[in-house]
């Protein structure tokens, strides 16, 4: 195990638990560009499901199973 695979770990669980990416990027010692390109792959995922939590359910409670 490397410092630099303690680092990675950190800062991707920092992001997936919802972190700002200030934050995360202060946290590490880095930008918050440098987070963006190279861990947007973990960002754009977490994303989506946040996004998507927060539209609008246009289902009524019968197409639902209620």
């Amino acid at each position: 195990m490397t410092l630099y695979a303690l680092r990675h770990s950190s800062i991707v669980r920092q992001l997936l638990a919802g972190v700002p990416i200030r934050v995360v990027a202060v946290n590490h010692d880095t930008s918050v560009v440098m987070i963006e390109r190279t861990y947007s792959r973990y960002i754009g995922d977490h994303a989506d499901a946040l996004a998507r939590a927060a539209l609008l359910n246009t289902t009524s409670g019968k197409e639902r199973g209620r």
